[in-house]
Parts: structure tokens; sequence; C-alpha cells
């Protein structure tokens, strides 16, 4: 269903309730709406259902309900409202990861007061890892106002484990003293590392102010293919998988790196599965960071989860800047830390960038795995701010890279009203971005490609494709 035949059908029903002479109530400034869901989490396969909750209502009668989900983990099923009485509730409109969902009474009965809950959506898991639902906005109807527009986002994680692992997590135990170390994954030669590296190891998580969660481990094996590389390290139950990463120790700088993990079961333990390319001293780390100007923002969540990993950094220590731009070369960086990819400075054979400059390395990267190509004359314009279209099209080739393609349907743009304005090289690459649930439009309507993306949208898609491609829970 299209937005105006929705908001048609919407506006048919509200008038419906009030040519009826309902009672009168004016909605109060000081209700408030949130999302519930049990901590228990869910297996794949099973059913995962949301509760939309109202707190401090003053008569509502009806009630409009944007919520976006992960589509990556979550499948949407049905949504239903839970008021009690006569009323209709429409057919959920569901666009990309976003569902449209909207209730209302009918007649001359009361509006709801108080607390209560108005309404249910469920989803089906279909892949491991953490997956958020939001609630977007919120239009509250009483009987004698078009409404009370509720804009604040509110976030609830689902748990999602394999058929086993659904005992996990829960929030906040501790690591043992003398972590064990489990056999690898996938065969991967592994031997616990003591001694005076093990120290530094210890000393370069106090400085970040992080806490070790397992003993480092070291391998010399090296992944085939431009694949990765596995090493399982057992982790103490229960552990926040928003806050715990693997990260890679560097003996030349002392500096602990993000690496791809997965949290899960093996054997009845608790196992990071850490995924890398290459050989080096592996560790498990809980840590967790936020920042001042991220407080109240849709990005909130995904921002301060991937910066609590050491993924993202901010402008200042209390400052994340979430509207600044983000340039070229940032999120060519973003994308090679994120997938676990070694630096290759060798390979970026751009005019415009030089062995010494800081990106180096991650260009580099970034050809090597075929993310990124260049501008026209052999340029990369590494400074030049990236914008969602472009931002689209190194997602889709990162998708490949980390062998989670995505079919296009190009076809499907057409429900952007500005497609014809979105470049012919990059509408493959939009659309299997959309198609993956990775980017959204700006609204329903308009994607704006050539507007420059922003350091809190490049967080919030670099979070979703690797969860994606099944590289960070």
């Amino acid at each position: 269903m299209n937005r105006k035949l929705w908001s048609v059908c919407l506006a048919m029903i509200l008038l419906l309730a009030l040519i009826v002479e309902p009672q009168v109530s004016r909605a109060e400034g000081n209700a408030a709406y949130a999302l519930s869901i049990p901590a228990s989490g869910a297996s794949v396969g099973q059913e995962v259902t949301v509760t939309l909750k109202g707190e401090n209502l003053a008569d509502l009668y009806g009630y409009e309900a944007v919520i976006e989900y992960d589509a990556s983990k979550l499948s949407f099923k049905a949504a239903k409202s839970s008021i009690q009485g006569s009323g209709f509730s429409i057919t959920p409109s569901v666009n990309g990861n976003q569902i449209t969902f909207a209730f209302t009474k009918v007649g001359k009965e009361a509006g709801l007061s108080g607390n209560a809950e108005l309404g249910t959506f469920t989803f089906q898991a279909r892949a491991v890892g953490s997956a958020d639902i939001k609630l977007i906005k919120l239009l509250a109807v009483s009987p004698d106002s078009l409404g009370t527009r509720w804009t604040e986002v509110r976030t609830v994680t689902a748990q999602i484990f394999t058929s086993d692992s659904s005992e996990s997590t829960s929030p906040g135990v501790g690591a043992p003293a003398s972590p064990p170390v489990s056999p690898p994954a996938s065969g991967a030669p592994v031997e616990k590392v003591s001694g005076g590296t093990a120290e530094l190891v210890a000393s370069s998580a106090q400085r970040l102010g992080a806490k070790l969660l397992a003993a480092p481990v070291k391998t010399d094996a090296v992944a085939e293919n431009g694949g990765y590389l596995q090493v399982s390290i057992e982790v103490p139950a229960g552990i926040d998988m928003k806050k715990a990463t693997g990260v890679l120790f560097n003996p030349a700088t002392g500096e602990l790196t993000f690496v791809p993990t997965v949290f899960g079961q093996a054997g009845g333990v608790a196992v990071a599965t850490i995924k890398h390319s290459g050989n080096g001293i592996y560790t498990v780390i809980e840590h967790s960071k936020t920042f001042a100007d991220m407080s109240g923002h849709w990005a909130k969540a995904e921002v301060e989860l991937l910066a609590s990993k050491l993924l993202v950094n901010g402008r200042a220590d209390e400052q994340f800047v979430p509207q600044g731009d983000i340039t070229r070369a940032e999120f060519a960086a973003l994308l090679v830390r994120g997938l676990g990819l070694s630096p290759a400075p060798a390979a970026a054979a751009f005019k415009d960038v030089a062995s010494s400059d800081w990106h180096a390395g991650y260009v580099g990267a970034a050809v090597k795995a075929g993310l990124v190509e260049g501008m026209d004359a052999g340029i990369f314009a590494p400074n030049s701010n990236i914008t969602r279209e472009q931002m689209a099209v190194m997602i889709s080739r990162a998708m490949q890279a980390a062998g989670k393609p995505q079919a296009a349907k190009v076809k499907n743009l057409e429900a952007f009203t500005d497609e014809g304005l979105m470049s012919s090289w990059a509408k493959e690459g939009i659309s299997q971005s959309v198609e993956a649930g990775l980017l959204n439009g700006k609204d329903s309507q308009l994607f704006i490609p050539s507007s420059n993306a922003t350091r809190a949208e490049a967080a919030v898609v670099l979070k979703r494709l690797l969860q994606y491609a099944e590289l960070m829970n």
C-alpha cells in the first residue's frame, strides 16, 4: 500500500471514530511510549514478540506507530492491537524495514488513560546476533483533536542464538581469574600467551578502561584465498555482547584493535569466535563508551555499540558529532576495520593518496577487496565527503567481499520519487543495500542520493552490515 492510500485509509477510520460523538478529553503532553521484549532471547526460527506500551495516557482514542527493525536478523510476521473494545486496525504497511500500524476506537467508548499495552509486533528470528527494534514515531489521537506526535526513538534489542544457545546471555557476569582457552573453531592452532607479552596485553586493556574476558592466545596460521581465519576463545557465560569484542594486539604499538567476533555456544560453553585474515595475538575484552552529544539521538545505540567495540571514534572524547560529514577515506577505513582486512598501502595506486597518508593502508585494502575503484583520472578523492549513493555502492561491494551478496531489484527503486536523480552506476548498489535492509531512504519516498552521508548514518549502516554478514552479534 503506498503512502497516499495509507493516509486516506487512516483518515477514513479516524473520521468514522469522530462523527459518532465520543467522549471528549484532550491528550496531555506528559504521555510516553516504549517497547518491551522478553529478556530471554530467541533461537533462530523462533518468534520474537515486541510489545508497544503507553504511559501517562489521557483519553487515547487511536494511534499510528512506525516501527523499524533489523531486517538482516528478523522477518516481520504480524501486528495487532492490544486495546480492548470496539475499534479498527489497518493491515500493517511494510516499507523496507519499517512497519506502519494504526488502530482507532469507534463510537462513544472512552479513550485509554493511565498505563496500557497498545499492541504487539511479531517477528521471526532468522540469523544469530543482536537485532534492534525501534519505535521511530507515534501519532496519538484523542477524540477531539488531530493528535499529538511522539518522536523520541525507543529501542529494544532481541538476542538471537543458535538452537542450542538460548541460555548464553545475561549481562553483567565478570571474567574468572584465569580464563580458559577453548579449541579453535576451524582447526587454527593456538597457544596461550603468558609472561611479559600477556602483561603487555593486560596493560593495553587497562589503558583503554577495558576488562579482559579471556587469556590472550596466539596463532601463526594465515587464512587462505582471502577468507577468514577463525579462532575460538572460551569466555564467561553471561557477558554483555554489546560491550564485548575480540581484539588483535599489536606488540609494536601496544594497541588493541577490533576484529570481527561472534559470540555463541559450542559444546555447552560460551565461545567468542574471532574472524580475521592473518596471524597474531588475540583476546576478548569488555569495554563501554558513551558520548555526551548522543543523548536522545536516534543513532545512540548503534554509535555507542561500535565505539564500545573500538570500531568508531568521536571527534573528541565526549563528542561524536553525529551530524558531521564523513569523508571517503574515513568510510573506507570503517569498512576495512569492520571486515577485519589487513592494511595494504602498496595497493593504493591513486595520484592523490601518498604512502605516508594515514589512510593509505585502508584505501589500499579497500582496493584489494574490491570495495572501491576511485574517481575519474586515477584519483580517489579521499578528503571529499562521501555521498549517500557512494556509500550504498561501497556497502554493496562489502556484502560481496564478506561472502553475503544481495540480489539487486533495481525496479523497486521507483518507489523513491527521486529515483531519476540516482546515478546510473549507483542504482544496482543502492538497490542491493536497500533490499538487504542496510540502508533506507530519508523517508518512505526520498532517497536523496547526492546528499552527504552523516557520521551517524555511516555508523548505523556499518553496524547493520556487520550483523548481516555475521561478523558481529
